[in-house]
């Protein structure tokens, strides 16, 4: 996670007052190998106060698009989630909850510098650098919602995280260049391949 940026929003004699996420008070707690929760304390946060932040995640888990939460626990004014996905890579969209999404789609170029290293092994082989762009689009989707209201748990509601609207991905295949399209998620066991090792694809129960 990076890039994390916070506002809180407060209305004071007719006027917006912002202040902004101070990023040492961020606090980062590992919970394992592959998760870290941020912890982050907005400021100046009172009744009435509307939030504000964003961020961003790098990730190489192939299999794994983050999910997005549009509902919790409070009020949102208002969620966005944009994703940009090179065209080589084929994810199924899939939604949860019974909010109605609005949904907008697009696609950007993109360029991408290649270098290949031949490396010297045998007589009169020389070592070599090579660089090659290669172009590509990209596949933008845009998923939103405004005034989502706040999830309220039933009694005897199990699992309530399952019940909040939100979307997830899942990798269906690829299509690299010079090669066919290779599904991926025709079962979970095609899935796991990109796991790292020691991580779980269990389906919540």
């Amino acid at each position: 996670m990076t890039n994390l940026k916070g506002l809180t929003y407060n209305l004071e004699e007719g006027k917006i007052i912002k202040t902004k996420l101070d990023p040492k008070q961020i606090i980062y707690e590992k919970k394992s190998e592959h998760i870290t929760i941020a912890k982050i304390p907005m400021p100046d946060v009172r009744e009435g106060s509307v939030i504000d932040f964003e961020y961003e995640i790098i990730s190489d888990f192939l299999f794994n698009l983050q999910e997005w939460y549009f509902q919790k626990h409070l009020p949102v004014m208002y969620s966005e989630y944009r994703v940009a996905i090179p065209e080589c890579f084929f994810y199924k969209p899939a939604t949860f909850g019974y909010l109605g999404l609005g949904h907008e789609t697009s696609s950007l170029p993109r360029t991408v510098r290649l270098t290949y290293i031949q490396k010297a092994e045998g007589v009169g082989v020389t070592e070599g650098r090579y660089e090659h762009e290669e172009k590509y689009q990209d596949k933008v989707s845009t998923f939103y919602a405004s005034e989502v209201p706040a999830f309220k748990p039933e009694r005897f509601l199990r699992a309530q995280k399952n019940y909040l609207s939100r979307i997830a991905f899942e990798l269906e295949g690829t299509r690299f260049p010079d090669s066919g399209y290779k599904a991926y998620s025709s079962s979970w066991k095609d899935v796991l391949i990109f796991c790292p090792k020691g991580v779980s694809m269990e389906r919540d129960k």
